[in-house]
């Protein structure tokens, strides 16, 4: 029995993909491999902004469904939630950690990733991501060290805390914020072609036709130390047919979901944290005030538990891997 792999992005992730997503054309494209990764903001962080004050900490959650967790595995979740929105799920904490998905599929491995065309009246569009290109209304190529390097879960020296390279399957939309967002400068709308307009708040990746398993290889290193690599093995829970979906989660963001405490259980300023992708881009960021993606109503409640307001999207940057 064959089944369909899932795993859906959320939270401050960049996306760099060997070629732009703009470059799928009405039939959609195959952008090569993509890096995703993940900025290491366990700790807070200062925001230029001087109104904006600091980032609340942000943490790399990969979640999966304990039934789908096979004996072979080597890596267990850290943790399970007790939420009752998150129950029965459970929790790898990612950090400094590199993962890669081994996974046999429909065609060969090392394929490429697929995209759908790019195009603004399809809601799985990768049309739909807030580039930083855009956000910056000029070239934001991220700094190549940040492809070829591991991540490292020191706190207080690693700039990427976890990263994911993507060779094959089709990457997507998964979900759009539930209200348009707008791209302000010092606190006030700077109106860009193109905004306000929704956002794309997760990214999916769909892998159909893997056979019995897919394996989660990571292999975690902390202050410099190599801890060696663990694979989560996954495959359907039962046996019916009808269970032909795996489906798994990776998050960047506040941990208070997760633990059962509501999003809303206080009264949290909407931060730009959008601005944490500029430390990545090549060249400086401004010493001024920066172009930031926050929801065009910031008085919007989200369904308790969730945050699709737009406020942490996922981003794209250009790249290209050097070494």
């Amino acid at each position: 029995m064959t089944f369909t792999f899932r795993m859906r992005f959320s939270g401050l992730c960049v996306f760099v993909p060997d070629k732009p997503f703009s470059s799928a054309g009405p039939d959609g494209g195959n952008v090569g491999s993509v890096a995703v990764l993940l900025r290491n903001l366990t700790v807070p962080e200062k925001l230029v902004d001087e109104e904006e004050g600091f980032t609340d900490p942000h943490f790399p959650l990969l979640e999966f469904d304990s039934s789908n967790r096979r004996p072979t595995s080597t890596r267990d979740g850290d943790f399970s939630s007790h939420s009752s929105i998150f129950d029965g799920r459970s929790y790898c904490l990612v950090r400094g950690e590199a993962l890669r998905i081994l996974a046999g599929g429909d065609g060969a491995r090392a394929a490429g990733v697929t995209t759908p065309p790019y195009d603004k009246t399809k809601p799985t569009s990768l049309w739909w991501v807030a580039e930083m290109a855009q956000i910056r209304r000029q070239q934001a190529p991220i700094r190549s060290a940040y492809l070829t390097q591991m991540p490292d879960g020191d706190s207080d020296t690693a700039m990427i805390i976890a990263r994911l390279d993507l060779d094959q399957g089709r990457l997507s939309t998964g979900r759009l914020s539930d209200g348009k967002v707008d791209i302000f400068e010092a606190g006030k709308p700077a109106n860009p072609e193109g905004f306000p307009r929704q956002v794309a708040i997760e990214l999916l990746l769909e892998i159909p036709g893997c056979e019995e398993e897919v394996v989660i290889e990571m292999q975690r290193r902390d202050d410099g130390k190599d801890f060696g690599v663990h694979q989560l093995v996954l495959g359907p829970a039962t046996g019916d047919p009808t269970d032909n979906v795996v489906e798994v989660h990776l998050h960047h963001r506040e941990i208070d979901g997760f633990i059962g405490v509501p999003l809303n259980y206080l009264e949290r300023k909407d931060k730009a944290d959008f601005q944490v992708y500029y430390e990545l881009s090549a060249e400086k960021p401004p010493k001024g005030p920066r172009s930031t993606v926050r929801p065009q109503d910031p008085g919007f409640t989200p369904v308790v538990g969730t945050d699709h307001t737009g406020r942490c999207p996922p981003t794209a940057m250009s790249g290209t891997r050097t070494g």
